[in-house]
């Protein structure tokens, strides 16, 4: 299951699976890319529900990356456990992906990025 709320211009996606896992990733992969439609998208992708990450849930992540950024957006991850960013770090995925410690401190990065382009109009 996911949860979706917006704040201003940022879209937060929560995971509520403990387990992101193949007969899941089908799924919310769907539901996912079915969120993801508009050009500029400014996504945060809460995982602090997430305990456990197999390739299949991995795979859902680099998906909904390659959707955000043709679709000329930004994905920022936020409430990764530390065993899961373990794993994000074992697969080099945190040179991939921004990963944020809270889904606030993702959603005010967005907010500084925003604000920096505004003064810079």
């Amino acid at each position: 299951m996911i949860l979706t709320e917006n704040f201003n211009k940022v879209t937060v996606i929560s995971i509520q699976e403990k387990i992101l896992d193949a007969p899941k990733a089908f799924r919310i992969k769907g539901e996912l890319k079915a969120l993801i439609t508009h050009q500029n998208v400014q996504l945060v992708l809460d995982l602090s529900a997430v305990e456990l990450v197999d390739s299949a849930g991995f795979g859902i992540f680099i998906s909904v990356l390659k959707r955000t950024r043709f679709l000329n957006g930004h994905l920022k991850l936020a409430g990764v456990i530390p065993e899961v960013l373990d794993l994000f770090c074992f697969l080099s995925l945190d040179k991939v992906f921004q990963i944020y410690q809270s889904r606030e401190e993702a959603v005010n990065d967005f907010n500084k990025i925003s604000e920096k382009q505004e003064i810079n109009k």
